[in-house]
């Protein structure tokens, strides 16, 4: 009798186990989760391209000029045009004088700084000077040509010096004002060489103007095919950086703006889509640039369907 009763209560458990396992299968939900990767970039991120075609001087004059016994720093071009930043307050520089002031930065006080990754930008300021040595000429020998004309000046000559002019004036590039600082991230172009117009001459990034740290970080993620349909707008993200060990330093989270209907092949032949998430909370600083694995959370399914799934 012992033997049977051992094995009714084995049979029993062993139901009552089996019982509870589908009961968990196919009762209880579980955060359900895809998997992503991608690397770390900013929303205002700007690329500075050359409007002519000639020698680039990458960089600007920096100076000094004395304003009520305070020293000013100045950024400046090469014809003396520019801004100085006292205070966090842009005033504009014209042929080496401060607006409405009488003080003038002398050529011989004025550096060049070449332009490098890591520099700090000002809105506006020049950072780069393209140059054109044809047109510089042409506009020289007019200039000479009014400047000794007897008599009434030539009209088409004045107008053919303003279009050289402007056309001159077109090579300095300068900072956009979009943002209120602009962190330099790389340069792609060597000092005097020669670009045609449109060429890339740095990635420049928006960055807070306290810590100087790039601002708008965005996760762009690489979803395989397969995962796709699951993930919508909206959908909270949680990323492990690559630089930083999630183990010590905890996940970064983000959340789904948009996604990219395009899809495109992998270098292993399977095909990959795009979303775009800013960064909504991270207890670290993510450089730009940076790798990351993460779970895209989809909601919540039965456990049969995530095992199935995955």
């Amino acid at each position: 009798m012992r033997p049977t009763y051992h094995l009714r209560v084995f049979i029993i458990s062993l139901a009552l186990i089996g019982l509870c396992l589908v009961g968990i299968l196919f009762g209880v939900r579980l955060e359900a989760v895809v998997p992503a990767s991608g690397i770390i970039t900013a929303r205002d991120l700007h690329e500075v391209r050359t409007p002519l075609a000639g020698l680039i001087e990458p960089g600007w004059y920096e100076g000094h000029v004395k304003l009520d016994g305070e020293s000013i720093v100045v950024r400046l071009d090469a014809d003396g045009n520019g801004l100085s930043n006292p205070t966090g307050k842009l005033r504009r520089v014209s042929r080496g004088y401060l607006l409405d002031q009488e003080n003038r930065i002398p050529v011989q006080d004025r550096v060049f700084h070449r332009l490098r990754p890591g520099d700090l930008l000002w809105p506006g300021q020049p950072l780069a000077t393209v140059r054109d040595e044809a047109l510089r000429l042409q506009l020289s020998r007019i200039e000479d040509q009014i400047q000794n004309q007897p008599g009434e000046l030539d009209a088409a000559l004045i107008r053919e010096r303003d279009r050289l002019r402007e056309y001159h004036a077109q090579g300095i590039v300068h900072a956009p004002d979009s943002a209120a600082c602009w962190l330099v991230l790389e340069v792609r172009v060597a000092p005097l060489q020669k670009v045609q117009a449109g060429d890339l001459i740095a990635t420049i990034v928006a960055a807070d103007s306290e810590t100087h740290e790039p601002r708008d970080l965005v996760a762009r993620l690489e979803v395989e095919e397969k995962h796709w349909a699951g993930v919508a707008e909206g959908a909270k993200v949680r990323l492990s950086s690559s630089v930083y060990n999630p183990r010590n330093f905890g996940h970064a989270e983000a959340t789904i703006e948009r996604l990219e209907p395009l899809g495109e092949n992998t270098p292993s032949g399977e095909r990959r889509f795009h979303a775009v998430a800013p960064i909504t909370q991270a207890p670290f600083a993510l450089p730009l640039g940076s790798s990351f694995q993460a779970e895209i959370v989809v909601g919540k399914k039965l456990i049969y369907r995530i095992i199935l799934e995955h």
